[in-house]
Parts: C-alpha cells; sequence; structure tokens
C-alpha cells in the first residue's frame, strides 16, 4: 500500500463564510422543470438485464474491500473528529481528507487498507462540524413546514456547504401554505444560526419529483407481507440480535408498517413477525422484529440466491454497493453522497446515503444492502429527478435499536 499526500488548502474568500444563506445556482430551473409531470421509472427499466448483472458481479468482487476500509474511516472519524472531513474510494485507490494535518495514530490505522491511500490535507470543514449544523437546520426548519412541505439537506463538508432543498410531500395536498413563504421562513430562520464558516444555500422546486420511501424475510432479504391480510409491503433486511438478551429477529426500514409477516415462497409456513422498536429520525430509517422462530444468518442476494453475512462495513462515496429487493431483485450502483437529510410522507430522516441511478421501487424498502458478505445498509427509497436512491446504514441501526447483525459461524 503507497501512501500519497496532498496539500490542497483552500483559501475561501471572506466574503464567503460571511454569507451563510445564498440562492442556489440553477434553483429556478429545478422550480421550472417541476411544473410538468415526472416520469417515474417503469420496474423493467430498473431490473438489471442479463449483461448488466454480470457485470456488477464482477464489479462487485472489484469493491469486497471497500466496507472494511469505510469502517477504518468511520473509527478514525470517531477518534479524531476535529480533524476528519470525509473519505471516498475509486476501485483502487482510498482518498481521506483532513481539515489540517493528518494526525499520526489516523496514518497509522490507514496502513491496514490494501489499496493506495492518498491523504488530503489543509481542506474543508470537520465532518462533525457540519453535521452539528445539519442537526441544527433540521431542527429550526422542521417546525416551519406545513403538513405538506419537506426538505432535504445536502451537506458537503470538502466544500464547506450545506445545501437545504425545499419541496412538497409526494402524496400529500397542497393546500396550505406556498413554497415560496416556506422558503422565506426558512432562510430568515437559518440565517439566525452560527454557520461556523460554512456555506448554506437554499433552494425549492415546486414538484416533488417522485421523492419517496421505497415502503410497501427467515434469512434476510425476504419479502414481508402484511399480518392483518396479506398485502404486499417491504424486504426485510439482515438477520440481528438485540444486544442484552436471547432475541432473534431481522431489521427493516421504519416507515414500514410495524405489523409484518414472513411471506415464505416455499412449503414452509407464514408466521408473524413481533415489532420490537423503530427509528425514523435524525440517525436513518430502520426498525427490527423479533422472530418466533430460528434464523439462519443469511440474506437473499438474488432471487433464489444467498450469501452467509461475514461482517458489517461501513460505505463512503465512491463505493460500489448493491441491494436486493422483493420488486425490483439484485441492483447495484455507486454512492455519490452521505450524510444527507431527506422527507416523504413518512417524515424527515437524516445520516442518509445516496447512490447514483433510481435502483428501487416500491415494496424494497428494509431490503439488504451489501458488498459481497458484508452488511452496510438497508434500501430507504429514492427520488428520480435527482436520480439517486437512498440508503440507511446498518451502523446506525444496530446503535439505536441496540442489536448487532448476526455473523455466520457464530451464535451471535
Amino acid at each position: 500500500m503507497k501512501r500519497r499526500y496532498v496539500a490542497l488548502a483552500v483559501v475561501v474568500p471572506v466574503w464567503a463564510l460571511l454569507l451563510p444563506l445564498q440562492p442556489a445556482v440553477g434553483a429556478g430551473d429545478d422550480g421550472d422543470a417541476g411544473t410538468s409531470e415526472q416520469q417515474l421509472p417503469a420496474v423493467d427499466d430498473i431490473r438489471f438485464s442479463p449483461e448488466e448483472m454480470a457485470e456488477s458481479y464482477k464489479l462487485e468482487a472489484q469493491a469486497e474491500w471497500q466496507p472494511a476500509a469505510g469502517r477504518i474511516a468511520t473509527e478514525i472519524r470517531d477518534l479524531y473528529p476535529d480533524a476528519f472531513v470525509a473519505a471516498r474510494s475509486t476501485f483502487t485507490t482510498f482518498t481521506v481528507v483532513f481539515a489540517g494535518a493528518a494526525p499520526e495514530g489516523a496514518l497509522r490505522m490507514l496502513d491496514s487498507v490494501p489499496v493506495d491511500v492518498e491523504i488530503v490535507e489543509g481542506v474543508g470543514v470537520p465532518e462533525a462540524t457540519v453535521l452539528e449544523l445539519v442537526d441544527s437546520i433540521t431542527k429550526t426548519v422542521a417546525p416551519l413546514a406545513a403538513p405538506s412541505q419537506g426538505f432535504s439537506i445536502y451537506p458537503d463538508p470538502e466544500k464547506k456547504s450545506v445545501e437545504v432543498e425545499l419541496y412538497p410531500v409526494a402524496g400529500m395536498e397542497r393546500a396550505d401554505a406556498p413554497l415560496s413563504e416556506f422558503e422565506t421562513a426558512v432562510r430568515a430562520a437559518i440565517a439566525q444560526l452560527d454557520a461556523r464558516g460554512v456555506v448554506v444555500s437554499v433552494s425549492a422546486r415546486e414538484m416533488p419529483g417522485g421523492v419517496d420511501d421505497t415502503s410497501y424475510g427467515q434469512a434476510g432479504g425476504t419479502p414481508l407481507n402484511l399480518s392483518s391480510n396479506g398485502s404486499a409491503a417491504c424486504t426485510s433486511g439482515f438477520v440481528v440480535k438485540v444486544n442484552n438478551g436471547p432475541d432473534l429477529g431481522v431489521y427493516t426500514s421504519a416507515h414500514c408498517p410495524n405489523n409484518l409477516r414472513q411471506a415464505n415462497t416455499n412449503s414452509n409456513p407464514n408466521f408473524n413477525f413481533d415489532f420490537r422498536a423503530e427509528h425514523l429520525g435524525p440517525y436513518g430509517d430502520h426498525q427490527w422484529m423479533r422472530s418466533p422462530v430460528m434464523m439462519d444468518f443469511w440474506f437473499h442476494y438474488n432471487t433464489g440466491l444467498g450469501r452467509p453475512v461475514t461482517g458489517t462495513g461501513y460505505a463512503v462515496v465512491g463505493n460500489y454497493v448493491c441491494k436486493y429487493g422483493r420488486t425490483t431483485a439484485r441492483t447495484c450502483s455507486t454512492v455519490t453522497s452521505v450524510n444527507n437529510t431527506v422527507t416523504t410522507l413518512n417524515g424527515t430522516a437524516s445520516r442518509i446515503t445516496f447512490v447514483s441511478g433510481v435502483i428501487s421501487d416500491s415494496g424494497d424498502s428494509g431490503g439488504p444492502v451489501y458488498v459481497g458478505t458484508v452488511a452496510v445498509g438497508l434500501t430507504k427509497g429514492r427520488d428520480p429527478m435527482k436520480n439517486v436512491s437512498w440508503f440507511s446504514t446498518t451502523d446506525w441501526a444496530m446503535l439505536n435499536l441496540s442489536t448487532h447483525i448476526c455473523i455466520d459461524g457464530t451464535s451471535c
């Protein structure tokens, strides 16, 4: 593993730091584009062709080192919150960005990354600082929104920027306050916050563009139906166990119903899960449910195909990840950003990861996001207008729900 240093200290004009609010470039274009009906991709257009599927297996094999490197990045982030800015990767390199000089301890931790490591120093604002600002913005904006109004927040610590986007929520009647009044109130409220050297932009789009959760598994990655009437609902993620106790079950999304049933496609009988806990808010979108039967520590990675879970990891920008869902099966793409905030009909969730392209559809929510046999997330939703899909990280699910993902070959 080679280590390469890049000194990229960026001098930001003083006036930029003193203007925490400025219109986003092209903000009007988003609004204009939203005046016509947004066409959502058909399920058959989302599903991979045989050629795309074959290529996805090749790329996934090349990306198998990435979740472990991402895990190292999260450890550096936690140990050096005043220094760590961001991490990103290609298939052959791993880059870590620091606001100042890279701590020696962080450099030693990166020695175990099996590809060339690029160290960027003197760039950006620490991620911890930006996420504190994001949390403040979320708490400030949420009370200002009418029931039909939502918002997304896109932080970029490396660029010292946070973008706040306002829009109508898909599926809601729009009979309350105009979006322009919401935008004016948001700008005024954010101007009162301490931006701490971060430039905050606010924009609005008049059409939701399909911004929505993909909502409505024994092993993970199996269909979940409503226990009341058997209607299709979501997909399970990974098999988990409560930290202090014997209960075993599965993850899915918190925006999925709490009364779900395993929908077996084989001779095994269906059974109802017992809802235990959920979180849809500052740290993602996830719930866990107790299973009344023993479960295998495997997950479906494609239709009729399973893999054992051998570990958990964290995906950073540039990582290649795959997901499985009951509707669109296996699809894969590249992480484009992390720690985003999104609003749907089901509420506002933060610490959400974006991948390129619309690779999920209704019914896929809660399904496993993975690289090889490593668990990294749970499918959440998509935004066709921005051509992205979303997932909630398993790191936050394990922490918030006091559970852990079961690893094959252990007693969990």
